[in-house]
């Protein structure tokens, strides 16, 4: 095995291990939170809210395949949110609760396309948006001096007690009037690598585990002086 990044989009990871010793392969899928304990109201820390662990025992060299959970989270780093994901390799000692020696490879994993919501009066000119690139809808009526946002929801339910919460992504907006309809071409910032694996990015996912759920929600909302309230677009974030 090569330290090197892969990438999966929710399906099965495949691979090949050349040894010539008992080995045991672990996929390992960590999450960290902000959010429980500010749900609590207490003074934000880290909890460790995902800690997936499968194995295999390989006596020679073979092929392998692991097949994630379906609702496992993508390797996002945000405001509350620090998620990874490993294959783990390595010779089993005292009876496998030591590896050693070890190796692991450490995994890109981005959310699936979720199937998008049809609201009624706007029309999608993108199945999702993305890092770096344009993402446009059009109002189907003109709109008198429209803003419009992208609304950012971090978002924890646990056993006891939930929480929200939302801020806003600095993202350019351009707003062009044309047949009586309006489009809006949001211009979304770039992906920031300071980690080639994690995502330093509020990508739109939804994740459940054991008794808790947690993930992030993405919306735009747009308003304007003839409109009696703001629109509300839900919208995906991905890769």
């Amino acid at each position: 095995m090569r330290n090197s990044a892969l990438k999966t989009l929710g399906y099965p990871i495949r691979g090949y291990v050349k040894t010539d010793k008992p080995l045991i392969l672990k996929l390992v899928i960590t999450a960290a939170s902000l959010l429980p304990s500010k749900a609590r109201e207490r003074d934000p820390y880290y909890n460790v809210i995902v800690n997936y662990v499968d194995e295999l025992r390989i006596n020679k060299s073979r092929e392998f395949e692991f097949h994630p959970p379906e609702h496992a989270p993508p390797t996002v780093s945000t405001r509350n949110f620090l998620i990874g994901w490993s294959l783990v390799a390595g010779v089993p000692r005292f009876g496998g609760r030591i590896l050693y020696p070890r190796n692991e490879i450490r995994l890109v994993a981005v959310p699936p396309l979720y199937p998008r919501e049809s609201i009624e009066g706007i029309d999608f000119r993108n199945d999702y948006a993305e890092p770096g690139k344009k993402f446009t809808i059009v109002v189907n009526r003109e709109l008198n001096d429209p803003y419009a946002e992208v609304i950012i929801e971090e978002w924890y339910k646990g056993p006891e007690k939930g929480i929200v919460e939302a801020y806003t992504l600095d993202v350019d907006v351009e707003f062009k009037n044309f047949r009586d309809k309006t489009m809006l071409i949001f211009d979304f910032p770039p992906l920031i690598c300071k980690d080639e694996y994690l995502i330093f990015y509020p990508l739109t996912f939804t994740t459940k585990y054991k008794n808790i759920e947690f993930g992030i929600r993405t919306k735009v909302e747009v308003g304007s002086a003839n409109l009696e309230k703001p629109i509300t677009v839900p919208i995906q974030i991905t890769l």
